[in-house]
Formats: C-alpha cells, sequence, structure tokens
C-alpha cells in the first residue's frame, strides 16, 4: 500500500470530474437567469418617464403660491379657450358654441353657435367677439350675430389664440402655419411675427403640435409662446424681437417635454403666468423670467390635463381645466410672498 508522505493535511475529497462539470453547468445557467433578470428589472425602471417620477413628487408647500377656491363649471363637454369681459364675466368657446357665463350670479348663456369647434375668443374693440376657428375668425356682434367670417390664413392654419392690440390690430397664434399675424379692421393679415431670420436674430417659432399662444403686455408689446424652443418671447408689432427667456428642462424652473409652456397670462406689474402638459403645471415667473414658484403644482390636475388656457383677474389667477371642464380660480396665499430661492 501507498502512503503520503507529505505532512501537509489532505485536501477534503473532491468530487469525480463528471459531477463537478454539472456543478458548473448549474452555476453559469443561475448567474445567466439572475443577470437576465437585473436586465429586465434596469429596463422597466428606465422605461418610466420622468415627468411620471416628478409629477407623483409632493411639491415642497413652500414653493405652491397660491391656494384653490371653488370653480365654475362650463357646462360645456369639450371647454377649448376662454375670455373676460370688462366686468369679469366669462366667455368661453367649445363644443361649437361660445357661451358667457355671469360670474357674480352664475347664470349660463349661449350667444353663438357655430358649424365648426371653436379654440379661442377674444373681445372686440368697440364691442362684439372675435372667435377663432381652425383657419378662419368669425366676427360676432354682442347678440351672438355673425357679421363677417375672415378666411385669409389659408388652409393650414390652426389659430389658437387671439389677442387685440393697443391700436385695434388683432393678433392671431396660427399654430399650423407658426406664426402670430397681425390683422387690420378689414380683415387683411399686415404683420406676420415668428418666421425665422437669422440677420435679425429670431430663432422662428418651433410648433411641434397644436399649441401656441400670444397676449399683448401693458407697453402694447406681443409675449408668444415658442413651445418647441421651451421659451417665451417678446416681440414689436413690428416683428422685431426684443427679448426671451425659457430653458428645457423637467424640474420646477425649466419647461418640460417637446413643447411648452402651452399657455401663457400676464398679470399687471408683467410677472408670466405659463402653463404646461406632460407634467400639467401652472407657474408664476417675473417679467425677465425667474422662477417664482407655482399656482398650481403637477398633483392638482389629471395627468392627461393638456391645454390649460390663462387668464387673469386682478391677483386671481383662472385657469380653464379641459379634463374637468371647470374653470378653477386660484388666489395667492399672501399678496406678500417671498420669491422661491
Amino acid at each position: 500500500m501507498l502512503q503520503n508522505t507529505d505532512e501537509s493535511p489532505l485536501p477534503p475529497p473532491m468530487a469525480s470530474d463528471g459531477a463537478s462539470l454539472k456543478v458548473l453547468l448549474v452555476v453559469l445557467l443561475l448567474a445567466g437567469v439572475i443577470g437576465a433578470l437585473l436586465i429586465q428589472v434596469h429596463r422597466h425602471q428606465s422605461s418610466v418617464p420622468l415627468r411620471v417620477l416628478i409629477a407623483t413628487s409632493p411639491t415642497p408647500a413652500r414653493e405652491i403660491l397660491y391656494h384653490e377656491l371653488p370653480g365654475i363649471a362650463t357646462g360645456l363637454a369639450e371647454s377649448r379657450g376662454f375670455a373676460l369681459d370688462p366686468a369679469g364675466n366669462l366667455l368661453i368657446v367649445g363644443d361649437q358654441a361660445l357661451e358667457r357665463i355671469d360670474t357674480m350670479h352664475g347664470e349660463r348663456q349661449i350667444i353663438a353657435r357655430f358649424a365648426a369647434k371653436p379654440n379661442c375668443v377674444v373681445l372686440k374693440s368697440g364691442g362684439g367677439y372675435a372667435v377663432g376657428l381652425a383657419g378662419n375668425i368669425a366676427l360676432i356682434d354682442q347678440n351672438g350675430v355673425l357679421q363677417e367670417s375672415w378666411l385669409s390664413l389659408g388652409a393650414r392654419a390652426v389659430i389658437t389664440a387671439l389677442a387685440l392690440g393697443k391700436d385695434g390690430t388683432l393678433w392671431a397664434a396660427d399654430a399650423g402655419n407658426r406664426e402670430i399675424v397681425g390683422i387690420d379692421r378689414t380683415g387683411a393679415v399686415v404683420h406676420r411675427i415668428g418666421q425665422r431670420d437669422d440677420a435679425r436674430h429670431i430663432p422662428g417659432l418651433v410648433v411641434p403640435s397644436a399649441y401656441l399662444d400670444v397676449v399683448i403686455t401693458a407697453d402694447g408689446m406681443l409675449a408668444v409662446t415658442n413651445p418647441g424652443l421651451r421659451q417665451v418671447e417678446y416681440y414689436h408689432p413690428s416683428g422685431d424681437m426684443l427679448s426671451s427667456w425659457g430653458h428645457s428642462a423637467n424640474d420646477a424652473a425649466g419647461f418640460a417635454g417637446c413643447c411648452n409652456p402651452t399657455n401663457i397670462a400676464l398679470l399687471a406689474d408683467g410677472r408670466v403666468v405659463t402653463a404646461e402638459k406632460g407634467i400639467p403645471r401652472v407657474k408664476l415667473y417675473s417679467a425677465d423670467g425667474l422662477y417664482r414658484g407655482m399656482v398650481a403644482p403637477p398633483e392638482s390636475f389629471h395627468p392627461s390635463a393638456a391645454g390649460l388656457a390663462l387668464a387673469v383677474l386682478n391677483s386671481e389667477v383662472l385657469v380653464l381645466d379641459p379634463t374637468t371642464n371647470m374653470v378653477r380660480v386660484f388666489v395667492p396665499n399672501d399678496l406678500r410672498s417671498v420669491p422661491v430661492q
């Protein structure tokens, strides 16, 4: 019999070569399964849109500068745009109608009906209404009688907002043609704003979807959304670009997604209220674009909310929410609110 003359301890008994191979195959198989599972988990996590993660995170209370009061039901099945008359009553377009709601008494009145769906409305100088209907503008008198229909904006036109200039020029935001047009009292287009012009340092309006807004500033200039560039731009009525601000980001100070802000409104002191889709939220900025805080955070809206039309009544911000067909009313928590740092 042979004897082991090595004084070191013997190693434990080894499995046969066949058994070792089986063990190795099992280990490799388990490693492959675990790896595949980890990859799937990673893919699932990375497929969750950032906007969902943000929208489900509560907004810090210190950042919310307004609180909500009871709203006003539009009574329409599909609300699209609105404006205020001098008495603070609501003029709302939706379905195929223009309605007026007496905010003091809650009375609703259908002023006019249309063959097409109206998108926006503005009061005309001297009374009556201008209503944007896809590619044309209907002029309605105070009794709802059609006075005139302008068809000058072309087959591609999608009129998403109207604003009345201090000189009586009617400004129409045309998302289809990606421009803001100025229309005189005869219906002729006398100004075109927003076309790219490198010589004048105008980047051009980038409008990936049917969201484009225009409002008139206190000094008669135009504040315009450029949703594809995620910014607000200011123009002289002549078409010269005066300034712009805004940047693309998912955080509160930026504008998220492909095309935001969708809507804007101006407070009397020049501060800007903006509305977004994707991450539906309404925010407050200084006139030069410094983020102040939230009027209504994402958790105030259904995730699908889009086209949140805005208006301002004194210090109140009114939001037309198409998911609830309500005009929602937000008032400042404190008129002396300190800007969010």
